[in-house]
């Protein structure tokens, strides 16, 4: 879709979206066609006014309608090869319609002119135009906004150091190619796909595997452009372009959206109500020509019929309702990748969830610290201490758990893919303290195939003092956005393979545990059949086909790519908090559609009644057609705002 009243798509190009001034011209070369179409509209009105009111003998008659012709022409040649473009589609559009308007209107005025019969309605192809530009500029803007939103997606806008015969240089990351050497920093996101050559680090890897524990990784482990290198410095053998990464995906998905239902919708019934409209205009026209003998009525009558009849809520305002939507939900972080999502979150009665990974956060926290007899009495403090002046995931989680200890000459030097060793002085006597993986105690980590940090051990000064244990934290807006579900009288189920579940949780919503992955799918699919219609959340691969299965299904950013494939949206933030504004988001834009649609029904079955029988003026045909589009453009701008999380109302 291009244009007001237009079902033509059109795709927009990446200078357009661009903020150099390139990138500007064309949306000024939009402006400019406005400005000029409601310039001539203004001139062309009045003048046709006072040549329609006060009819000037020659030569001035001639002259004058000679320069409006003329005016018209040049209107036409310049501003409406968009129109004529976009109706070059093997299907009936709005198009058509215009160029119907735009064809009868001049040619009518162009007979009167020459005959002297009738009146003159150049003034009505230039209102058309300004109309049909006006409605570019708008579905542009709109556009934009959802491209400009998809260039700030995170990792996608990185450079590179490429390693080339032993020198290094920085470049893009679009001018990364298949086979080069990168070589990544501590700190640093990973801009391309590809197999580690050299080098060992602990790797965080949220945005893919949804795993909240660092993964160790060494040479021939696959990285995921988007994964952040904790600690150690790795060479990168790559294996796809910096514009071919599983993380273009997102942006994809961004920027192509295919048509929503309501677009879909509309361009049905645009289907039957363009050769209707030609049909009436048609029939009006025999009708006041061999009914009444009156043709000089009946071009005057079948002209307004054309002009009336003006469907933008259909050609313009639905489709960008439900685009606004879309855009709505993206501002929120829920990127879509159906286009059916309101639709589908407006209309759910039940909402589950996952609970590892989904109401509780991906977060390091100390389950339990394990002291060993040789354990010295100050450990939990020097733990705090070290935390405090280590950024490495081994160290995070002791952040609350005791007050610091004033340790000298403290010095960490992370072990990459191990852990840290801290040495210091306490009371004049050095001490070396290893916190870390099992590799510290010389044990393999084939076991364990994702190499995770689950279980840290402390070796003080080569003896074994301590084993901490960590677990996940519940995330801090869990209870808070189910209380808010439920007030929207939302039913609330829990769906976990834990056995366990919270009592705070269990007090909101109907708690199901130990279930396997196919014993999910069942529940929801036995309650769908009983009709209700379920939006499930999660962010594992043992969710997707819970989440295939759902009537809407939203997998966490942090989760696995295989359950953000497979759901209906990915939530980019993993904060709860915003699931109670996307469904009033997704209810109140069913509601729009709706009066939208009733609006466009009801505007142009009065219009053409009354320009079909003789009680339409084309002029005022014209400004009505021009007072709807400006109505329905009104109700689609008016705001629905989502309220962002941590925002106030």
């Amino acid at each position: 879709m291009s244009c007001c009243c237009s079902s033509a798509p059109e795709k927009v190009e990446p200078s357009c979206c661009s903020t150099s001034s390139a990138g500007q011209s064309f949306p000024l070369l939009r402006w400019l066609r406005l400005g000029l179409a409601i310039l001539l509209a203004g001139l062309s009105m009045t003048l046709s006014l006072a040549l329609n009111l006060d009819p000037p003998g020659e030569p001035t008659r001639t002259i004058l309608h000679t320069s409006l012709a003329a005016i018209t022409g040049a209107g036409l040649l310049f501003l409406a090869w968009p129109i004529l473009k976009n109706a070059l589609v093997p299907r009936l559009t709005l198009e058509h319609l215009y160029l119907l308007g735009l064809v009868g209107a001049y040619a009518a005025s162009l007979y009167s002119s020459a005959t002297g019969i009738g009146h003159i309605y150049y003034e009505v192809v230039l209102v058309l135009l300004a109309i049909y530009h006006l409605g570019q500029l708008v579905l542009h803007n709109q556009t934009q906004k959802a491209s400009d939103l998809a260039q700030h997606i995170p990792g996608l806008a990185t450079t590179a150091t490429l390693v080339e015969q032993n020198q290094t240089r920085r470049l893009p990351t679009s001018e990364i190619q298949p086979g080069q050497i990168l070589r990544i920093a501590p700190g640093e996101v990973i801009p391309a796909d590809g197999t580690i050559s050299t080098g060992s680090a602990f790797v965080e890897e949220l945005a893919h595997t949804g795993e909240p524990f660092p993964a160790a990784k060494g040479p021939g482990d696959t990285l995921l452009a988007g994964s952040r290198v904790l600690d150690g410095t790795i060479d990168l053998a790559t294996t796809s372009s910096g514009k071919n990464r599983e993380l273009d995906r997102l942006l994809a998905a961004c920027e192509n959206t295919p048509p929503t239902p309501a677009e879909n919708l509309a361009q049905r019934i645009l289907t039957y109500f363009v050769p209707a409209v030609v049909a009436i205009t048609l029939l009006t026209a025999a009708v006041w020509t061999f009914g009444f003998h009156n043709p000089s009525q009946a071009l005057f009558n079948a002209l307004a019929v054309t002009i009336v009849a003006c469907p933008c809520a259909l050609g313009l305002a639905i489709p960008l309702a439900a685009r606004k939507a879309l855009l709505n939900f993206r501002l929120l972080g829920l990127i879509p990748h159906q286009p059916d999502l309101a639709e589908r979150l407006a209309t759910v009665d039940t909402v589950a969830f996952d609970k590892t990974g989904t109401l509780s956060h991906p977060r390091l926290t100390l389950d339990k610290l394990s002291l060993t007899e040789s354990a010295p009495p100050g450990l939990s403090s020097w733990l705090a201490t070290i935390q405090r002046q280590s950024t490495h995931p081994v160290a995070r989680p002791f952040w609350k758990l005791d007050q610091p200890a004033d340790l000298k000459d403290l010095e960490i030097i992370p072990l990459p893919a191990r852990g840290i060793q801290a040495t210091f002085k306490l009371q004049e006597k050095a001490h070396t303290l290893l916190l870390g993986n099992s590799q510290l105690l010389g044990e393999t980590t084939g076991g364990d195939p994702q190499n995770t940090i689950r279980t840290l051990h402390l070796i003080l000064d080569g003896t074994p003092v301590a084993t901490a244990y960590l677990t996940e934290s519940p995330r801090d807006s869990s209870l808070q956005t189910l209380t808010d579900l439920s007030d929207r009288n939302l039913r609330l189920e829990l769906l976990t393979g834990d056995t366990s579940c919270p009592e705070s949780y269990r007090q909101l919503l109907d708690a199901r545990t130990g279930l396997t992955t196919a014993e999910k799918a069942e529940i929801i699919q036995s309650e769908q059949s009983n009709g209700h219609k379920i939006l499930y959340l999660g962010d594992g691969l043992n969710d997707t086909q819970a989440l295939r299965t759902a009537h809407a299904g939203i997998a966490l950013g942090s989760g696995s790519q295989a359950a953000a494939s497979t759901a209906h949206a990915t939530l980019t933030h993993d904060d709860l908090a915003i699931l109670p504004a996307a469904i009033d988001l997704a209810r109140a834009t069913r509601q729009r559609l709706t009066r939208l649609l009733a609006f466009s029904l009801g505007y142009n079955a009065i219009g053409i009644a009354l320009a079909a029988t003789g009680w339409l003026h084309p002029v005022v045909a014209a400004f009505l057609m021009l007072a709807s589009s400006m109505t329905v453009l009104t109700l689609v701008n008016r705001k629905i705002t989502p309220q962002l999380p941590g925002s106030s109302a």
